[in-house]
């Protein structure tokens, strides 16, 4: 038999090899208190435990540290199959680990040591962590463990039932009637040189599109007969700069379509490339992009963030990000009595949840006002019933 055993003072010590289908020798062992100390009974318990790792119940334990775990999963799973965006993420999650448990052994950790961990990360760095990205980095840390049971490292994931901080309430800027009466006569106020960023701006304030699937958007897939537009990829930034990629989720694969004023303005817009590319001449890059630079290029998505903060500034308006214009296209939708489904659609959530989490409190509002206009209703129809 492929094992031995020894005795160690009142205990006995069983070492077994097997060879895995590479022919490479793995060793396991176990330390086991016999009621009977022969080697009668060691010999039966050393034949039990190789049964058993050749069965398969019995795992070796792992020497990886978390941080090599974690670099394991990012090279077999994360880099290969999800989006850079996503991986950049993880890279990040993965910092804070290794600067914290990254150096324990993966085979070591236990439930109350996750626990520990998750607490003491709400004063890592010099202001702590908010509940969301503990939670991200967590469930980068448990993601890894899964993987490793799943492959066979482990036996079972120390990520479980453990309790997280609860989320902050999120505040989401929205632009008042008013500001947004003001923002369009402003706007309409910008030289013709600015007409990419008119053009962005209304896409994203009448469509509810994100910057990068504003940046995008191809010439070419632009209907303007229809008024409508095909969202098909967005433009994101990492450290290597602007790459293009698919959006967020399937959800966020959809047409948009775009009041007559944004079309016009579209309008307007590639008539302006036209111009802009005779008087450039060679300059002229020959961008797909509808929302280009000033020669030609595909524009940086963070150009936006940029030209709104002057923009705001110019006009003596208060500040607000390029994501509040989502927002408030969100909730004139839901002003206007659209449905959650519909929202959620136009948005490119991939869950409803989503968009209900996202915009609770105005969603409370609106449930609020119809329960009021059908109790209004339930008077009235006692009224008529009365005869009044």
């Amino acid at each position: 038999m492929p094992g031995s055993y020894r005795k160690r003072g009142k205990k006995y010590y069983l070492e077994v090899t097997i060879t895995d289908y590479s022919g490479k020798l793995n060793r396991f062992s176990k330390t086991c208190d016999l009621k009977i100390n022969t080697d009668t009974k060691a010999e039966k318990e050393l034949a039990k435990f190789y049964a058993a790792c050749v069965e398969g119940k019995i795992t070796k334990q792992s020497s990886l540290t978390i941080s090599d775990m974690c670099d394991l999963v990012m090279e077999k799973i994360a880099v290969p199959t999800l989006k850079r965006n996503t991986v950049r993420g993880y890279k990040t999650c993965k910092k804070r680990i290794d600067a914290t448990i990254g150096n324990k052994k993966m085979a070591k950790l236990k439930p109350i040591h996750v626990q520990d961990w998750v607490n003491e990360l709400r004063d890592y760095g010099e202001n702590g962590l908010s509940p969301k990205t503990i939670k991200n980095t967590y469930s980068f840390l448990r993601m890894c463990f899964e993987m490793m049971v799943e492959w066979g490292e482990l036996d079972k994931s120390p990520c479980v039932r453990i309790r997280l901080p609860k989320p902050e309430p999120k505040e989401i800027d929205i632009l008042t009637k008013d500001e947004v009466v003001c923002f369009l006569n402003n706007l309409d106020r910008l030289p013709e040189a600015q007409q990419d960023y008119k053009v962005a701006a209304l896409l994203a304030l009448f469509c509810g599109l994100r910057r990068g699937e504003i940046c995008g958007i191809d010439e070419d897939s632009v209907d303007l007969e229809q008024s409508q537009a095909q969202i098909r990829k967005a433009h994101y930034i990492d450290d290597a700069g602007v790459y293009e990629d698919t959006p967020k989720s399937k959800a966020a694969y959809r047409t948009i379509v775009f009041p007559k004023e944004v079309s016009d303005e579209i309008q307007t817009l590639i008539t302006f490339h036209k111009k802009r590319k005779l008087l450039l001449g060679t300059k002229w890059q020959e961008s797909s992009a509808l929302i280009k630079g000033a020669f030609g290029n595909a524009m940086y998505p963070n150009n936006l963030w940029d030209w709104l903060t002057q923009f705001l500034d110019q006009n003596d308006m208060r500040h607000f990000s390029f994501h509040a214009l989502r927002h408030t296209y969100t909730s004139m939708l839901g002003w206007m009595k659209k449905d959650i489904a519909e929202i959620s659609k136009s948005l490119g959530h991939s869950k409803q949840s989503t968009t209900l989490n996202t915009y609770m409190h105005m969603f409370q509002d609106l449930e609020e006002a119809k329960r009021k206009t059908a109790s209004d209703l339930s008077e009235q129809i006692i009224r008529l019933k009365a005869g009044n």
